[in-house]
């Protein structure tokens, strides 16, 4: 049986080296709040994303699109980027009293 390489697996074969992706970073904070408000779970979010890619006629193989770090990270940066600003929104306005209510046993 024999195997057909293209030229750039023989180049780098050749070479001895590993074929790099360049990292793209194209999710942005609007993109993370949009995931997390559909309750898109991590891994659909990845299929969402490279249907997306393809859809708009780009190369998959260009981005770096992994459910553990890229997509993780910029949705957990993203919430504690707004945590942040709706805690500092509320020491900025820092009500003269405020009203707890709840359903339930103390």
């Amino acid at each position: 049986m024999t195997k057909y390489l293209t030229q750039k697996q023989v180049l780098h074969k050749k070479h001895n080296c590993r074929i790099r992706r360049q990292k793209i970073h194209f999710i942005t904070q609007k993109l993370a709040g949009t995931l997390d408000r559909c309750k898109l779970s991590i891994h659909d979010s990845v299929y969402v994303l490279q249907a997306t890619l393809e859809a708009l006629g780009f190369d998959n193989d260009g981005y770096i699109i992994n459910s553990s770090t890229s997509i993780h990270r910029a949705r957990e940066m993203h919430r504690c980027e707004r945590a942040e600003m709706i805690k500092s929104r509320f020491q900025e306005s820092r009500p003269s009293y405020v009203i707890v209510h709840w359903d339930g046993k103390l």
